[in-house]
């Protein structure tokens, strides 16, 4: 692809000296990933920050994660071979892409089934494509997260739970201790609370009495004398006023649970923990429920995150599950809940290892959920809660960013009824009503890849152009999508002289170019920086307008691809089964079609049925017969004979789905033969896809004798039962209301 790439260890990156740098690609290993492998690929990260930063300034940077955990991020078929651990890489590109918006950054999972040189394949294309920070590929191409929103509406169901032992992580306050209520009054199972408070104990008589801080820092003081600092007895207070929230919180419980006991544990302690359970499970019976909540913030920047910081947040969220787990039958399990957050599913600065920790926690929740059938399993990415680890400068940050505080009362309500809840979500995210959320995951685009360049501009009028007498929709002239691609064509070759128009990747029409304003339209095209790969230069342009109202509209944008020599034409050439059909050309052009007689390519049907159309088409004639001052005396490619194809979608769809269409997309271009003046060629039509809203084909155009002149893919249309009225209306004047 022209670039210059270095297979580099994990340890030689962290141990290198970086000025420049263009990439970094880190490649999970499934089958060694653990926590050192995150904590080194973080440090990883660290080592090469400032010069990506540096670089994504100037000519681009790029930081991408590769996860092979099944082409869905974890949502499908998340296999038990599978390691959840590699899924701390997303959180980690996440993070990242907050905190260094102008490098691109990107967490691509590629099926497993596909083999090794195709993944670099893959891995390699996604260096040239804009997208989203979390990209899935399988067999069946790339796709990304879409969420679902709902309100909740909270319906109890009947309780399996009552007697039964339930295991709460994360201590008898706050949060999971609301949690932990709302479990017992809806549930009334035996409940452990395993946290980091020491085990409560009863105060003495002369604390019973105090009630507030301030009474209880004064007695702690006068009881002292002048033996202990402010500090000291600060953090006195504090542990008298934990210790009280944790006795009243499981006097509270135990009104409502058959039994509930709490044991002070490191959960990071497999062997604590494993005795703890043992002798608790020796009198209650097995754990059948379990809700991890336990967790930490360490907050810093990722350059400033240290190895103590990471190993701290990471292993309380994913070694003390993990501790649990081995320690019971997970076979026993009636579900099995997970305190994730929405800082594993969108980013946040600061928060790299949380958010690391807790995407691991998203795919642990993911496989269990497949290799316990009849087990309730969910990791809920909670937003930021009432009461939970949100100080008043971290609630101040989430207010202005419009996220706001989930009630205790109410989170702990959705968590208890969403237990026992079937034909749920595994991956629950939860905000505050109200809240808003990174609905874009698209980095900042860089300067380098940004069309910036003002190649040419195009002062659009009916004068000039007499062409557009002839492509009328409603009453007004549109610019065929054809000349758009043309043009911009022009202003990739524009720049870079030498080159040949080989084709265009992802040609999207944004906002038509429509001709209706009493003053002519000033149509600008620009061009950005190419980008060498192995095809070619990709050169990425766009065509925009100001509009009166000092609007700037962008029309439509490409990736154009520029090469020194054309390509043979393919050896393979499209052909499809259909009926054959006898339609009347001048039928189709009154009744179907809106293109007048300037725009008429299509010269005979073959045949027509689902799987596409075959049709006869001729070019265009020279440029001086369509433009009076055209840019080229000749095209660069035949915006006729590619107007054939968009006319040969109208008319499947209106036979086929009893619908016109309108192009929007072309996903893929190539052309294999400069165009001929009038040039007759077969043009065949396969249906990729179609349903009431849009039609996708692929198209092969055909001249007998060299072979395929041009082929299409992705070509799509949006299907609109109103387009018969406004086709009909294809002659300059008053539009008609649609």
């Amino acid at each position: 692809r022209g670039f210059k790439a270095e297979k580099i260890g994990l340890n030689e990156v962290i141990n290198a000296s970086w000025d420049r740098l263009g990439g970094l690609i880190i490649l999970s290993s499934p089958l060694h990933s653990n926590e050192d492998f995150l904590l080194k690929s973080l440090m990883a990260v660290q080592s090469v920050g400032k010069a990506l930063r540096s670089e994504s300034s100037s000519s681009g940077s790029i930081l991408f994660a590769v996860t092979r955990l099944d082409g869905a991020l974890g949502f499908e078929s998340f296999a038990e071979d599978r390691n959840p651990l590699d899924a701390g890489l997303l959180g980690l590109v996440k993070t990242a892409a907050r905190e260094w918006p102008l490098i691109r950054s990107r967490a691509i999972d590629i099926d497993p089934r596909i083999g090794i040189t195709d993944a670099a394949e893959k891995i390699a294309d996604e260096i040239l494509f804009h997208g989203p920070i979390e990209v899935a590929i399988n067999s069946s191409g790339r796709r990304t997260i879409q969420l679902d929103v709902t309100n909740v509406e909270l319906s109890q169901t009947e309780s399996k739970l009552e007697g039964k032992l339930v295991l709460v992580t994360g201590g008898a306050r706050g949060v999971t201790a609301a949690c932990a209520q709302a479990i017992a009054d809806l549930h009334a199972p035996s409940i452990l609370v395993l946290g980091r408070s020491p085990e409560p104990t009863n105060e003495p008589d002369w604390l019973m009495k105090l009630h507030s801080e301030m009474e209880i820092k004064k007695e702690l003081a006068a009881r002292s004398g002048a033996g202990l600092s402010p500090k000291a007895i600060g953090e006195q207070c504090k542990q008298i006023l934990a210790n009280r929230e944790v006795r009243t919180n499981l006097q509270k419980l135990g009104a409502s649970c058959s039994k509930v006991l709490y044991r002070s544990v490191d959960i990071r302690d497999a062997a604590s923990v494993a005795q703890i359970l043992a002798q608790v499970q020796a009198d209650l019976g097995p754990v059948c429920g379990i809700i991890h909540g336990a967790g930490v913030l360490a907050d810093a920047l990722i350059e400033d995150k240290t190895a103590e910081q990471f190993q701290r947040v990471f292993a309380t969220k994913v070694t003390g599950l993990q501790n649990i787990l081995s320690s019971i039958d997970v076979h026993k399990l009636n579900f099995l809940a997970m305190f994730s957050s929405t800082t594993a599913r969108f980013g946040r600065t600061g928060q790299v290892d949380y958010a690391m920790a807790n995407e691991v926690l998203n795919k642990m929740a993911q496989k269990y959920s497949r290799l316990l059938k009849n087990t309730r399993v969910v990791s809920f990415n909670w937003g930021p809660w009432e009461g939970g680890m949100v100080g008043e400068g971290l609630k101040k940050l989430f207010l202005k960013e419009g996220v706001g505080l989930i009630p205790l009362k109410e989170g702990a309500a959705l968590l208890a009824c969403e237990l026992l809840a079937t034909n749920s979500s595994v991956e629950v995210s939860v905000l505050a009503k109200g809240s808003s959320y990174p609905r874009e995951e698209v980095p900042a685009k860089l300067k380098s890849e940004a069309p910036a360049l003002l190649t040419f501009e195009r002062r659009l009028d009916l004068l000039e152009h007499p062409f557009l007498e002839h492509h009328v929709i409603d009453g007004r002239p549109v610019l065929p999508m054809a000349i758009m691609l043309e043009w911009l064509a022009h202003a990739a070759l524009h720049e870079n002289p030498g080159y040949q128009f080989h084709g265009c990747d992802d040609f999207r029409i944004l906002h038509g170019v429509i001709c209706d304003q009493p003053e002519a339209l000033q149509l600008r095209y620009l061009s950005g920086v190419p980008r060498a790969t192995s095809n070619g230069l990709i050169i990425p342009v766009e065509a925009r307008s100001f509009r009166s109202n000092g609007k700037d509209v962008l029309h439509a944008k490409a990736d154009i691809l520029l090469v020194e020599a054309l390509p043979g034409s393919p050896a393979n050439l499209r052909s499809i089964t259909a009926p054959k059909v006898e339609y009347l050309i001048d039928d189709l052009y009154r009744d179907v079609l809106f293109h007048g007689k300037m725009m008429h390519c299509l010269e005979n049907v073959e045949s027509c049925g689902e799987r596409g159309i075959t049709c006869w088409v001729k070019g265009a004639p020279e440029p001086s017969e369509w433009i009076r001052q055209p840019l080229r005396q000749r095209w660069i490619l035949d915006p006729l004979g590619l107007d054939a194809v968009l006319q040969m979608m109208i008319v499947w769809t209106s036979k086929m789905q009893s619908m016109g269409s309108l192009p929007c997309r072309i996903g893929s271009l190539r052309l294999f033969r400069k165009p001929v003046f009038n040039q007759k060629l077969k043009a065949v039509l396969e249906i990729r896809k179609a349903n009431e809203l849009h039609a996708v084909a692929d198209v092969d155009m055909i001249d007998p004798v060299f072979g395929v002149v041009m082929r299409l893919e992705g070509v799509e249309g949006v299907l609109d039962a109103s387009l018969a009225r406004a086709f009909r209306k294809n002659r300059l004047g008053k539009p008609a209301t649609i």
